[in-house]
């Protein structure tokens, strides 16, 4: 009886003590935010500005590293080109339209103890013509506070030779 009683008091103090400890960070999260574009390179003959949204999961199986899955709408407008306009032999007129795409974006955040993060991705991007594109980003951010994400990414969407790249600004509200 007395080692009965022995064995649940440390079971008892060790769940009590367990119980006082309070994880800093959530295991998943899911975010969803604002993204805001702008085209650079040969894409931004053609585009200048791009706006849309995102959400995105995480899973931290680290003290600093969680791996993301990502999707949403990103959009850019086309800009105005004058038929006189000298025009980049490339990207000729039947590549100068609306730019959508939905990416579906795999990654992994590598922080400094929650605060700055790196974060690279790669993935497929899902458009009207042609319909599947490669596409990858590398980005930095920053936990402003607990449940404000900001971050900025240079993403490249690449499909037969032609890329579109372009830098991005998202602000995302943390689930």
């Amino acid at each position: 009886m007395k080692k009965l009683l022995f064995s649940l008091s440390i079971l008892c103090i060790a769940t009590m003590g367990t119980a006082q400890t309070v994880p800093t960070r959530n295991d998943y999260s899911l975010q969803i935010g604002a993204d805001l574009g702008y085209a650079t390179g040969r894409f931004n003959f053609a585009h200048r500005l791009g706006y849309g949204i995102s959400i995105q999961g995480e899973y931290l199986f680290a003290d600093n590293s969680a791996v993301t899955i990502g999707t949403g709408y990103m959009y850019f407008e086309n800009k105005y080109v004058s038929p006189t306009d000298s025009i980049d032999p490339s990207i000729g007129y039947e590549r100068i339209q609306r730019f959508g795409m939905v990416p579906l974006l795999f990654g992994m955040k590598i922080d400094n103890e929650g605060k700055f993060y790196v974060h690279p991705q790669f993935g497929f991007a899902f458009r009207s013509k042609p319909f599947v594109s490669a596409t990858y980003a590398l980005g930095v951010g920053m936990m402003a506070s607990p449940k404000t994400d900001i971050s900025l990414r240079f993403q490249a969407v690449q499909k037969r030779g032609i890329v579109a790249t372009y830098f991005a600004a998202r602000v995302a509200y943390v689930f």
